[in-house]
């Protein structure tokens, strides 16, 4: 591509830096905030290609180092298996996965999860860094994602003349001691056998959230601040009658909207619709996730006093094999257009039960709050699109996606909570 810029460089010139807790768990997820930066000064906005797993976790890429208390340093070796990362002709749709667009001192921000291949090479007791030694990438034109479309990508190897690859050079690096949980969580071996070390870690995570929880330490809901750049912005709404009595339905309204997406950059490619599954906000409970619902008696409180919510998972059958679903054709899978939503309901009453706790009389009044959530499986394009896209839910059905492991790096799709919505018992 010709550059008639005056400010014009050969390479757009990037830097890379991390932050992460000081502690790591030998058993707990250990996530890792990697930002990219351009540094350079010319106007034209550059693209290129970098995926945390495929090009930061793979070789070459993040480097271990042991810290010992003799004062020596000595590298780790990672088994990385075959994960070298490829350079390949990539065609620019405008949904490819890890292709970022920036501008002169723009910067993209992801969050990454430390795979288990670099984990389990950490032991108790010990202090290590992980380290950035520098990479060249490929994959990058001057232009914009919008320039590029419907174009192949080709890696500057395959170019003639000797295209100059694009380096984000080394020298950050973050400092970690490795702990041992104090308290083992008794379904450990039973999760990891079953599930992996991933997914156990996660597991993990919830069992010692809710154990806080029960023990009246409830974590915060989510807020907007939490959301990953580069993920779609998505916004919860509730909506209820003012006023309930003890023998009617009674649904709150739960509006989900897709706002955008959480990178200023981003903004500006072309508005792309997402498809994700509808589980994280009809029936996934945690500490930070789900619906909570509080009473104020009129008979002796003042207090809003929390009430139990049925999960609404009914009866699993935990034994059978996970079942294949196309997300294209299951109804548990949802397409949302930039601006648009979707509708769906949360029953806390029907014509022969009830949510509400025992005793409820005429003058109590409620609060209803979706605490927000992390949705389990999402991805750019319609469902049309993912016609094809086959994943694997329980064979309970009502439950996270558990193939593909992780929502195959995508960033986690974080969802604050919701407005509170209130109403009270009149007869």
């Amino acid at each position: 591509m010709e550059n008639t810029h005056q400010n014009k460089s050969d390479v757009p010139h990037l830097s890379l830096a991390m932050k992460a807790d000081p502690w790591l768990s030998t058993t707990l997820p250990y996530y890792i905030d990697v930002s990219i930066r351009r540094e350079d000064s010319d106007d034209r906005s550059c693209i290129f290609r970098w995926s945390p797993h495929i090009d930061g976790f793979s070789t070459p890429g993040f480097q271990i180092l042991h810290h010992g208390t003799d004062g020596s340093t000595k590298k780790i070796e990672v088994d990385h298996s075959g994960l070298m990362a490829k350079d390949e002709t990539l065609l620019v749709n405008g949904r490819n996965q890890f292709l970022w667009e920036l501008k002169p001192g723009a910067e993209i921000n992801l969050k990454t999860t430390l795979p288990e291949n670099y984990h389990r090479c950490l032991m108790p007791g010990n202090r290590y860094e992980v380290v950035w030694p520098g990479a060249k990438i490929a994959l990058w034109d001057w232009g914009t994602i919008r320039d590029h479309l419907n174009k192949e990508l080709k890696p500057r190897s395959l170019l003639p003349g000797g295209e100059p690859m694009l380096t984000i050079p080394e020298g950050s690096r973050i400092s970690l001691t490795v702990k041992k949980e104090a308290i083992h969580w008794p379904d450990r071996e039973v999760s990891e056998k079953r599930n992996g070390f991933m997914m156990a870690n996660l597991q993990e995570q919830q069992w010692r959230l809710q154990k806080q929880s029960l023990r009246g330490v409830s974590p915060p809901p989510i807020d907007p601040s939490e959301r990953i750049p580069g993920a779609p912005i998505i916004r919860v709404e509730l909506e209820c009658p003012s006023t309930v009595t003890r023998n009617e339905v009674f649904d709150v309204v739960v509006k989900v909207t897709y706002d955008g997406i959480a990178n200023i950059h981003e903004q500006q490619q072309v508005a792309r619709p997402i498809t994700f599954h509808t589980y994280a906000f009809e029936a996934l409970n945690g500490p930070r996730e789900g619906f909570r619902l509080k009473r104020r008696s009129k008979v002796d409180s003042t207090e809003w006093e929390p009430c139990e919510l049925d999960g609404g998972t009914g009866f699993m059958i935990a034994d059978e094999p996970d079942v294949s679903v196309h997300v294209g054709e299951d109804e548990n899978f949802v397409t949302l257009e930039p601006g648009h939503s979707w509708t769906t309901a949360r029953r806390l009453q029907g014509e022969r039960w009830t949510s509400l706790p025992a005793g409820v009389v005429v003058g109590d009044m409620f609060r209803c709050r979706f605490k927000g959530t992390t949705v389990d499986w999402w991805d750019w394009g319609s469902r049309d699109e993912h016609i094809n896209t086959v994943v694997k839910l329980p064979c309970w059905i009502t439950g996270k996606v558990t193939d593909p492991a992780h929502n195959e790096g995508r960033p986690e799709l974080l969802v604050p909570a919701s407005d509170v919505v209130e109403f009270t018992v009149v007869g």
